[in-house]
């Protein structure tokens, strides 16, 4: 609809990709600075109620025993442990920093692909028909077939992550916990992003209510995020995608998984769309007599 009302090409696709990449942009900032302030005030949270007040508290009513504390903290060399402590954390910031740069490096080259998809889509597309060994009404027949697929993983990936927001936030409802709306709401953003998902947030609430002393609730929460809420991305996803394809959800699965082994995240679409184009190029194969498909050598 763009492209009809802006007539320069160059300048409909960048719109476009700018329009997507403060999509991708703004809800994860916005994910991870919630990330961030929950982490902080479960910190806040814990340790002077669970770890400082307590241990100031007994050291204070022990004097013998801080002294004790006192000497074993020379003897052990604090200063050298806290210091390897701190050199660990800077090779873990380092990991982190490098894979954030790898994460928007990635970003960065998908837009960029994206742009020159969008504006020579089209003359990609013909050079593609020409090229394939079919004829004009099989190529068409092919195409369609990967653009369904692609439509349906798309879709079938967002109607999974909705599913696990919503089930991660009936859990935190069940918990009692605040701020029902906006961690489901995080979950499900969070299922969109290959290799996160809904656990960023269930894990750390389990770790949480054990610290609290309620080993039911985080045993409940622990169940739920493994059976319900994981198992809705593995078992609902190929089904979605099998039932808009006229698939077999197991078939689905095994090439959802074979393409996640061998292509990483993408494998997430590529898998079900290598899967279609085999089965209709082979579909293709089969209307045609094997007889008109030999070659015939004149000797």
């Amino acid at each position: 609809m763009l492209a009809t009302r802006v007539k320069n090409p160059s300048l409909a696709a960048g719109l476009i990709t700018t329009a997507v990449g403060i999509t991708l942009i703004v809800p994860s900032v916005w994910v991870t600075h919630s990330l961030f302030n929950a982490a902080i005030q479960g910190i806040d949270a814990i340790v002077p109620t669970s770890l400082q007040d307590v241990w100031q508290g007994l050291l204070a009513q022990n004097p013998r025993a801080a002294h004790a504390v006192d000497s074993i903290q020379r003897v052990l060399r604090i200063s050298d442990a806290f210091t390897r402590t701190i050199e660990g954390l800077s090779a873990h910031a380092q990991y982190f920093i490098g894979s954030s740069i790898r994460a928007i490096f990635h970003a960065v080259l998908t837009l960029f692909v994206l742009f020159f998809l969008l504006r020579d889509g089209a003359g990609f597309v013909l050079a593609l028909k020409k090229l394939l060994p079919l004829s004009p009404p099989d190529t068409e027949i092919v195409l369609k077939r990967i653009d369904d697929t692609i439509h349906a993983a798309f879709f079938g990936m967002v109607a999974v992550a909705i599913l696990q927001g919503f089930l991660g936030a009936l859990l935190l409802w069940w918990l009692q916990l605040p701020g029902v709306v906006v961690w489901g709401t995080i979950m499900a953003l969070l299922a969109l992003v290959p290799y996160l998902g809904a656990f960023v947030v269930w894990i750390p609430v389990a770790c949480f209510l054990i610290l609290q002393d309620e080993w039911y609730k985080a045993l409940i929460t622990v169940i739920w995020g493994l059976f319900v809420i994981g198992l809705a991305d593995n078992l609902l996803y190929p089904y979605l995608v099998g039932k808009k394809l006229h698939y077999h959800s197991l078939v689905v699965f095994f090439f959802l998984l074979g393409g996640v082994m061998l292509f990483g995240a993408a494998g997430v679409v590529l898998g079900p769309v290598l899967l279609a184009t085999t089965e209709r190029i082979l579909w293709v194969w089969q209307r045609e007599p094997l007889a008109a498909n030999t070659p015939t050598y004149v000797v």
